[in-house]
């Protein structure tokens, strides 16, 4: 999230979830008198997964990643976030300060996923599954084909496939014996009700590649 502002900005009581990289980057510039707040903000599901795209990319073993130039105040308190990555370089625990960042309260902890009413998967999978395929990383150094495990979940020409074993370079439309077409999904992005989320703002931040 690239930022040029001169006030003081608050995030407060989201889920975050379901990235393969960073869960927030903090980049551009501030100005005199700015400041910024994270407070009660959950994060969870943040697993490395560029490799396969991006082969010489590497996990950033932290769950915010700040640019040098943004050097206004920078609070981060009781805020949770599970795995074993760290809140932001620098701090070996929920607490402490370095630099411009001030940390207090947060907890390195278990954070309970976020249900939808139908989001038009299957049982146990996440977004942070489901790709466009392509037959290759063009953005990788030497454009390698992509692999697909048994399980993949691809969108391709508006339709949903899953993987029925590993194969590369087979699109799911011409290979109906590696690649199993699902129902549309329904994307009913609805907090399911009665769950821990259900009467909180919610910013989902689900990326794939």
């Amino acid at each position: 999230m690239p930022l040029s502002v001169s006030a003081s900005v608050e995030f407060t009581d989201n889920h975050f979830a379901d990235t393969l990289s960073l869960g927030v980057y903090l980049g551009g510039t501030s100005g005199a008198g700015a400041t910024f707040l994270w407070e009660r903000n959950a994060f969870r599901g943040l697993d490395f997964g560029h490799a396969n795209a991006y082969p010489d990319a590497t996990d950033p073993g932290v769950v915010f990643g700040k640019a040098g130039t943004l050097t206004s105040p920078l609070t981060f308190k009781d805020n949770q976030w599970e795995g074993g990555r760290k809140l932001i370089a620098g701090l070996t625990g929920g607490s402490g300060t370095v630099g411009p960042v001030t940390a207090t309260g947060n907890v390195n902890g278990a954070v309970s996923a976020l249900t939808f009413v139908d989001p038009g998967l299957p049982a146990g999978s996440t977004s942070r599954q489901l790709e466009l395929w392509a037959d290759r990383a063009t953005l990788a150094p030497g454009s390698p084909e992509v692999m697909y495990a048994a399980g993949a979940l691809v969108m391709h020409d508006g339709q949903l496939y899953r993987a029925r074993v590993l194969n590369i370079n087979r699109p799911p439309a011409q290979n109906a014996a590696i690649w199993e077409p699902l129902s549309p999904p329904v994307d009913d992005l609805r907090t399911a009700p009665g769950t821990a989320w259900a009467e909180r703002g919610v910013g989902l931040l689900d990326v794939v590649r």
